[in-house]
């Protein structure tokens, strides 16, 4: 299903869990102390993440997310999904086994 495509396993999903609460129990003071994310680069960043969780992903997988915007408006402009497509196998390769 969709659900498991983007999300994975559950087990995938708990490891996930556990890996973003240890970075970001690291990185809690540095968190909290910014008191807004102003990176404007990081402006797709889907509005249901609170504020601390869309710093992390930005932080953390920069990167995917900053390729995906650019494949997208690549995608929009010339019509062309490869590098999306690209991305989204390197994405699921990262999150199923």
């Amino acid at each position: 299903s969709n659900t498991n495509y983007f999300l994975g396993s559950d087990r995938q999903m708990q490891q996930r869990v556990e890996t973003w609460a240890t970075d970001n129990q690291l990185n809690n003071e540095y968190a909290e102390s910014s008191t807004k994310h102003q990176d404007k680069r990081c402006s797709h960043n889907i509005s249901i993440y609170d504020e601390k969780l869309s710093k992390y992903l930005c932080e953390r997988k920069g990167r995917i997310y900053h390729d995906h915007a650019q494949a997208a408006t690549s995608s929009a402009m010339k019509s062309n999904a490869n590098n999306s497509a690209d991305i989204d196998a390197e994405d699921s390769s990262n999150s199923i086994e």
